[in-house]
């Protein structure tokens, strides 16, 4: 049985390096389907090289760097070779379906694809009004193609019932952490360490959260680590009122350094998922501040396993000093919030869940 993988429309291996994720993608996915599908193929949306360190994993690249709306539609073509060998259809996101669903007509392959954000939401969020009109036609036309879903949580899953899609081929699961690595240790902080990892934009509340640093009670008492980029880095800079570093990108496996070194983890979005830096940093036994987005519910439970906050700078102010001043809140956070990733979010028995939806959709084709 053979695997056919498309990367999320504009997506590349390239990309993943800069951004640090091409090393996640390997350990979490790679390593183990190459344990399960005699050969796996990964369709790129860029003309690129990349050396594998599994010897069943082949790149197919976008070789001829055709503009990658038309390739939508040349894609099942020009890789028909590839294509025609595999048993199954993987999307990584739901982005790349136009080419996934053009391959299931005209090859009869059966397709699984993770819904892992309400997209026109997304876009709206983003202040991407045309894309989101159009994401939402799309949608319309061609949610009901994959065989499978996998969601990672309950607000997508209704989103895709909303939409028509059959419950039964909806899965539930969600987002998983290596826990054995991305684990507590102990740190004697001088100054209470806050941590962000995520992009510099809009719908991450960037502003906002800079914003709340400044007007910190003692504020010399705080040091922020910042990983990620984007286009409101300038103006995150000129906001920041507190000792900080910014750290552009950073390989996924050498991330979990930053999570132990840190006391809070700071994630104030508009929007979400469900947050991979959140779970690990809640694997890492971190106090997580997070904005109340829709769907966060699901993962955090007001001081419980983490602390909600409003979108404003003053309410993310306030429940950033409600954790410095208050230990055994932190602590029992702390505590909770590791028992609730080892519960729900082991990515080996999630990665198992996952295998064997790929396999079945082989058997009944």
């Amino acid at each position: 049985m053979n695997l056919a993988i498309f990367l999320s429309f504009k997506e590349s291996m390239e990309i993943m390096r800069r951004v640090g994720q091409d090393n996640r993608f390997i350990e979490y996915y790679l390593k183990p389907y190459s344990k399960n599908f005699e050969k796996i193929y990964i369709f790129s949306w860029i003309n690129e090289t990349y050396s594998f360190p599994i010897k069943n994993v082949f790149l197919v690249p976008n070789r001829r760097n055709i503009n990658p709306y038309l390739y939508n539609l040349f894609l099942p073509f020009i890789n028909k070779i590839e294509i025609r060998e595999c048993s199954v259809i993987r999307l990584m996101q739901l982005t790349p379906i136009i080419p996934a669903v053009i391959s299931k007509f005209v090859y009869k392959i059966p397709i699984i694809a993770t819904y892992g954000f309400i997209y026109g939401n997304l876009f709206k969020t983003q202040k991407k009004k045309t894309q989101s009109i159009i994401w939402n036609i799309l949608e319309r036309f061609l949610v009901n193609r994959p065989d499978k879903y996998i969601v990672t949580y309950k607000n997508t899953l209704n989103h895709l019932l909303k939409r028509g899609v059959n419950k039964k081929k909806i899965n539930l699961l969600p987002n998983g952490v290596d826990t054995k690595i991305f684990k507590p240790i102990n740190n004697e902080n001088k100054k209470i360490n806050l941590l962000f990892i995520g992009r510099f934009e809009t719908e991450k509340n960037i502003l906002n959260l800079a914003e709340a640093l400044s007007i910190l009670e003692n504020g010399s008492n705080y040091f922020i680590t910042l990983v990620g980029d984007g286009s409101l880095k300038k103006n995150l800079i000129a906001k920041l009122d507190i000792g900080y570093q910014i750290i552009p990108s950073v390989p996924h496996n050498q991330l979990v350094k930053y999570y132990q070194k840190s006391d809070i983890f700071l994630l104030p979005s508009l929007s979400e998922g469900y947050p991979k830096v959140l779970i690990e940093a809640m694997s890492c036994g971190l106090a997580c501040v997070v904005g109340k987005y829709l769907g966060h519910e699901q993962i955090i439970k007001d001081r419980e396993n983490g602390i909600v906050c409003d979108f404003n700078p003053e309410n993310i102010c306030h429940k950033i000093e409600l954790l410095t001043k208050d230990k055994k809140l932190r602590e029992k956070i702390s505590k909770n919030a590791r028992d609730f990733v080892l519960k729900n979010n082991d990515i080996k028995n999630i990665l198992e869940k996952e295998i064997t939806l790929i396999k079945s959709l082989d058997e009944t084709s």
